[in-house]
């Protein structure tokens, strides 16, 4: 790799072009590309064994390794960015605060039973979390958190083996800390990604073609940069 870039985006994916158009047509309009985003697309027909969860679960869990940028951020197919200038705010937020180690963002959820769909929950936002205060209950999911590289990749692993609730069991060990270290939370007041839908591996889009994902990385240049067996779909806007 010729450059480290700023953010990295994890995205999962699963036979939801249409879908994923939008997210990436979202992300093409930020005004800071200094991004570079990693794919994990689900190219099976059917559910996988102990469930489709579980599966994205894994698969998210096993990327940490992958992740090039100084910030990490996952944001699923369903799911696309509301301010174009997030990835700008995002860097100069890090750049105030001597580069913490989890930056807070809020988010929109369309599935939310939340009144005014925002997350994370009012109460968990208002706690000074730049003072070392920590919330007695997370309420939020994984667009909620831009997380840098060296904690994201300490922590990723949280997901592996969950069914349900993965956002929750990363996130609260992401508040945990690690023993002896101070582990830095700052708040960014910005809106950053809106989410369509809650859950994965349901809502499938009818007629969704065979060779769905082909047509997608031929359409936006994304490459594998890994091999046949084992993939490791890249798209780097910062050279774009």
């Amino acid at each position: 790799m010729d450059k480290q870039p700023f953010l990295t985006i994890v995205t999962r994916c699963r036979q939801r072009p249409k879908m994923l158009t939008i997210n990436l047509q979202q992300t093409a309009r930020q005004t800071d590309r200094d991004i570079e985003q990693i794919f994990l697309p689900d190219l099976s027909t059917g559910d996988h064994p102990g469930g489709n969860v579980l599966w994205a679960n894994r698969e998210l869990a096993n990327c940490g390794d992958r992740v090039d940028g100084r910030y990490a951020y996952t944001k699923d197919d369903d799911a696309v960015l509301v301010s174009k200038h997030f990835v700008e705010e995002v860097k100069r937020c890090a750049e105030a605060n001597d580069w913490p180690h989890v930056i807070l963002v809020k988010s929109i959820c369309a599935g939310s039973k939340l009144s005014n769909h925002f997350l994370p929950d009012p109460k968990v936002w208002r706690v000074n979390w730049e003072a070392g205060k920590r919330p007695e209950k997370w309420i939020g999911h994984g667009a909620n958190v831009v997380v840098r590289a060296d904690y994201w990749k300490a922590k990723i692993a949280a997901y592996k083996g969950i069914e349900r609730g993965g956002d929750w069991h990363y996130i609260t060990d992401l508040i945990a800390g690690i023993p002896g270290k101070n582990i830095r939370f700052v708040r960014l007041d910005i809106v950053a990604s809106l989410s369509l839908q809650r859950g994965r591996g349901v809502n499938f889009e009818d007629g969704c073609p065979a060779d769905w994902w082909a047509q997608i990385a031929q359409r936006w240049r994304i490459q594998n940069y890994g091999t046949p067996e084992k993939p490791d779909w890249r798209l780097r806007w910062y050279e774009r």
